[in-house]
């Protein structure tokens, strides 16, 4: 499908749809529709009297990912239809973005420092204790009965507050994901609801498989805090209608938000409940094994090696598409970097070594299909452009140390 052909569809959809009636007062922000050569940019104030029409322009490279950017200091929505993919899903997607840019002129408070997420820690206890909470959310949600409802509650939180007294600080990573993540996947949901019934049952089985997947929750831990915040959400409509006003107004994450409803006498469980399941152990293994393997994918790829050593900066990256293992990152897709006051997007893999904060390293490694030029000082790398600093080769071995 061409691109003026999936705009006019989602603009259609983005016409029909009740913003209100998915989420008090939503307001929507520009969206944009792009792919490699073209963007298709909807209803921003930058670009006026085109009334309802996309303003039409090349490719830029801050348009990556499907996410919200600030484009001309105006939070938009960007999604990409580089892949094959149906108009239903692009729409949904974008008013998941959409959502966050509302959030954004709002002035939520609540999203997470990225950098927690690259420093979570990996523990057989921790993860333990989290696919046996998940299961009680599942449960809680799933239960008709309000006295039981809030019995199994209660079991939530009291397997969350031992996770508190292991991780601390950390986990508060997850309560912001799940505070900012959580109503824009309520939000993408009920508008999943407004297309078909069948394609909400079949999309509310896939997070149900989501929420409980031992395995994927602990791999992907961002991922895995959209969907208990799913839950959350779906499970405050359940207990108060009026919860929306009332959480956007409040400083509370999702979850001290939740809290607020439920008797603080916790419901306790028995001592061996709280012992590290075998599940668990085999969820680490498999977690760790994972990410060791994508690393190692990584390293054993075709192509030039190209290590590239000096101060550098992080300033653009994909926090769901990067996998930490040690000192070392990889951004699975792509990161915008900063060498010498010059930024580089890198629209490809790029693994990275980092000290104490990741956003400033000094090593990173590429695989490149093609040898790059070396002019006057400057090495030319296709798609990436021209960095300066001494380099040397080794066969298919290439290095860059820039000063």
């Amino acid at each position: 499908m061409e691109i003026e052909q999936v705009c006019a569809e989602i603009k259609k959809k983005m016409e029909k749809t009740d913003w209100t009636g998915l989420w008090p007062d939503f307001k929507p922000v520009p969206y944009c529709i792009y792919n490699k050569e073209k963007v298709c940019l909807f209803n921003h104030p930058v670009f006026p009297g085109f009334e309802g029409q996309p303003a039409v322009f090349d490719w830029e490279e801050q348009f990556v990912g499907s996410t919200l950017i600030l484009y001309k200091d105006y939070p938009t929505a960007i999604v990409s239809i580089d892949q094959e993919i149906c108009v239903n899903y692009l729409y949904t997607v974008l008013i998941h973005e959409i959502f966050h840019g509302y959030q954004t002129t709002i002035d939520e408070k609540r999203f997470p420092d990225e950098l927690k997420g690259v420093s979570y820690p990996l523990s057989i206890e921790n993860i333990s204790l989290r696919i046996k909470e998940r299961r009680i959310l599942f449960d809680a949600f799933e239960e008709k009965d309000p006295e039981k409802k809030m019995k199994s509650l209660q079991t939530f939180c009291f397997f969350r507050n031992k996770r508190e007294a292991i991780l601390k600080g950390d986990i508060d990573y997850e309560y912001r994901l799940e505070s900012v993540e959580g109503p824009a996947c309520y939000v993408k949901f009920q508008a999943i609801k407004t297309l078909e019934e069948n394609l909400s049952d079949s999309c509310l089985q896939f997070y149900r498989q989501s929420l409980l997947d031992s395995q994927e929750t602990n791999l992907h831990l961002r991922k895995s805090c959209y969907v208990s915040g799913l839950f959350l959400c779906l499970l405050l409509d359940q207990i108060d209608e009026k919860w929306k006003e009332s959480f956007v107004r409040s400083d509370l994450t999702l979850y001290e938000f939740v809290l607020s409803y439920i008797d603080s006498n916790f419901t306790q469980v028995n001592e061996e409940a709280l012992i590290a399941s075998e599940e668990a152990c085999q969820v680490y293994q498999y977690v760790y094994q994972q990410k060791n393997k994508k690393i190692q994918e990584f390293k054993n790829s075709d192509g030039y090696k190209l290590t590239i050593e000096g101060d550098m900066k992080a300033t653009f990256f994909d926090p769901i598409n990067m996998v930490n293992v040690g000192n070392r990152l990889l951004h699975r897709y792509f990161v915008k970097l900063q060498i010498n006051q010059q930024d580089y997007l890198i629209n490809q893999p790029a693994l990275i070594y980092y000290g104490d904060n990741f956003l400033q390293f000094n090593r990173l490694q590429l695989n490149l299909p093609h040898k790059p030029l070396l002019q006057n000082g400057f090495i030319s790398i296709e798609g990436i452009g021209s960095i300066p600093g001494k380099y040397k080769e080794d066969g298919m071995s290439l290095h860059l140390t820039v000063e």
